[in-house]
């Protein structure tokens, strides 16, 4: 999970629609409704795609190329682009479910909205997650929140989270459960180990890798390294040696 900053510049068309919703107080559609559904639905995953870099909200992987993402795709406030060979994934995601539902009925609401890969989606269910877990926040910090084993490529909750704040380091680990980000550890430990291929031949100074989806975790991969390259002159170790 990363912090990311929400922005409705293209899909207009729904934005105005939602904002006017918002500021008559008047109850959204159900989320399944048809029509609203075909209006909107497509737009809204689209732009979300477009906020969260075309992947999963919460996993880091990838739900679409970069390229169905460019401004381009769009004309008049609406999603134009279609291609059957070049489909994004995922799902239109609550992430406080009771928004969803009556009595509140804000099942539109665009500030309530992410895209999520489809089985994440489905793990995660009707569950809603602490509200400092949202990545939207203005003080989400994934460094200060989780911790990452590069033996075990598996996420945690960051140990000093038990001294200062108990309820949210529980928050934390409940989070990792409930979205099963620890069930993807080979595919994140493969992609780190192709970055680390990258970064060991690249010609660049600093060296970087394209880093296609698994950020958060080579994030915490790279500071880690540079962590030990305060204490130790050795070479890096590449994810794989780890095993």
């Amino acid at each position: 999970m990363r912090k990311i900053t929400k922005i409705c510049d293209l899909s207009t068309i729904y934005k105005q629609w939602e904002e006017n919703l918002e500021a008559n107080n008047n109850p959204h559609p159900d989320f399944e409704h048809s029509t609203t559904r075909k209006d909107f639905y497509q737009d809204v995953k689209m732009q979300l795609l477009r906020c969260q870099g075309g992947l999963c909200i919460y996993s880091e992987q990838r739900l679409c190329p970069l390229e169905l993402l460019t401004d381009n795709k769009w004309q008049e406030g609406k999603y134009i682009y279609q291609d059957q060979d070049k489909q994004a994934e995922g799902d239109v995601e609550h992430f406080d479910d009771k928004l969803k539902k009556a009595p509140l009925n804000k099942a539109w609401l665009w500030d309530n909205l992410f895209m999520a890969h489809h089985t994440i989606n489905i793990r995660k269910s009707t569950k809603s997650l602490d509200l400092r877990l949202k990545p939207t926040n203005p003080n989400f910090d994934p460094f200060y929140l989780f911790d990452y084993d590069c033996t075990k490529h598996e996420f945690r909750p960051n140990e000093n989270l038990v001294h200062i704040d108990k309820i949210l380091y529980d928050a934390v680990k409940d989070a990792i459960k409930v979205l099963s980000l620890n069930s993807i550890k080979w595919k994140r430990k493969k992609n780190l180990i192709c970055y680390v291929a990258e970064i060991s031949i690249s010609k660049e100074n600093p060296p970087k890798a394209d880093v296609y989806e698994y950020p958060t975790a080579w994030e915490f991969w790279q500071r880690q390294q540079n962590q030990k390259a305060h204490h130790q002159s050795d070479n890096l170790v590449s994810p794989d040696e780890y095993e």
